[in-house]
């Protein structure tokens, strides 16, 4: 099972501990047994947090370990492709902790399970973060693969969960410890304030009728050494177009200044950039927000 080298394990030199993401169910495994054979007659698999059905289904994406953990299986099958969301108490048809499953409502400690409903699957209260930032995390590294709409439908819950559950020591060494395998981290779990930061919001405005920014589209997309950035305004303004990394640091500023109403082709110099992913963030005076993601290759 990949995740025996991603993290989740708690090892000594006696014990070594895999704990299933939804259920908090554990299993003990043996160093010198085979991990997915010892495991899965264990009632675990792995789950894929950004469902294959959603574009996880194709390498690299499909085995990047930043999206996997453990499961009881009955469990990853009950949320199948599901997208996360807050499942109320009453709307609940089932409830999920270590190996029980059962269709009432805990008398106490609800936090403690997750559960099913609507339409929608709700992790245990202190893994919420960590499924916010691996979503964030598939969604920025893969943007050709992601499905969108599972994204946006998701996108106010996944920001409300990271700022509630912020990245535990577990889930920061689990992070490194893939980086030690994978060659990468997760940038969001380095530093959670990045998602609220890169606001990745669509158009931000109560009504979008008086939103500046109407549309926003870069190509061409990956992009080598020189990009650009397509605006629709329905109204003249001061508008900002800034480019971030994935640490959150500024490193562009295409635009800073008036532009009239209608349609624009902004450049953005990439030449300088490294190999990888970006935020473009397009912002006005009035409100409006939007934005996108570049990827640069050599």
């Amino acid at each position: 099972l990949v995740e025996t080298i991603s993290g989740s394990l708690r090892s000594n030199p006696s014990l070594r501990v895999v704990r299933g993401i939804y259920s908090g169910l554990q299993a003990q495994l043996d160093a010198r047994e085979d991990p997915s054979t010892h495991l899965f007659g264990r009632d675990f698999n792995a789950e894929h947090t950004w469902p294959q059905s959603m574009g996880a289904d194709e390498e690299p994406q499909r085995s990047d370990m930043h999206i996997l953990y453990p499961a009881r299986a009955s469990v990853n099958s009950a949320r199948s492709n599901l997208p996360y969301g807050d499942v109320p108490a009453s709307e609940a048809q089932a409830w999920y902790q270590d190996n029980t499953t059962t269709s009432q409502a805990p008398a106490d400690q609800q936090g403690r399970w997750s559960r099913l409903g609507n339409g929608r699957f709700e992790p245990r209260d202190n893994v919420k973060g960590d499924i916010a930032r691996a979503l964030f995390y598939f969604w920025t590294v893969y943007p050709a693969a992601a499905d969108q709409a599972f994204f946006d439908g998701q996108l106010e819950t996944l920001l409300r969960w990271n700022e509630s559950d912020s990245p535990s020591g577990e889930e920061i060494a689990r992070s490194a410890r893939i980086q030690h395998y994978q060659g990468n981290v997760n940038p969001f779990v380095l530093d959670p304030t990045l998602m609220s930061r890169i606001q990745v919001t669509g158009v931000a405005a109560s009504d979008p009728a008086s939103a500046l920014v109407l549309s926003l589209d870069i190509y061409p997309n990956p992009a080598k050494g020189a990009a650009s950035a397509a605006l629709k305004l329905p109204k003249a303004g001061r508008v900002s177009v800034e480019v971030y990394d994935m640490l959150g640091r500024r490193v562009l500023v295409p635009h800073a200044g008036f532009l009239p109403s209608g349609s624009h082709t902004l450049g953005i110099d990439a030449s300088d950039f490294a190999r990888g992913h970006y935020v473009v963030r397009v912002t006005t005076e009035a409100g409006g927000a939007a934005t996108g993601r570049l990827v640069v290759i050599d």
